[in-house]
């Protein structure tokens, strides 16, 4: 008998967690897609893109290569 309840309640919370998994699917369906941070003007701004430029050679300049790897 212990082993029937035992699975019952396994089954149980594994369809209280299928609910809520379909549940919050639902939700965010209604939602819709997030919206893009910046317009397609906006990205394309001087000023941004040069920055965007600096970040990069910063970033390029901090990057080290990696001996080859044996095998």
């Amino acid at each position: 008998m212990l082993g029937f309840t035992s699975s019952a309640c396994r089954n149980r919370h594994g369809l209280v967690f299928l609910g809520l998994i379909a549940v919050k699917a639902v939700i965010a369906a209604e939602e819709g897609a997030p919206r893009p941070k910046y317009s397609p003007v906006e990205r394309m701004a001087t000023a941004r893109l040069k920055a965007v430029h600096e970040d990069g050679l910063r970033i390029r300049e901090t990057r080290r290569t990696l001996p080859p790897s044996r095998g």
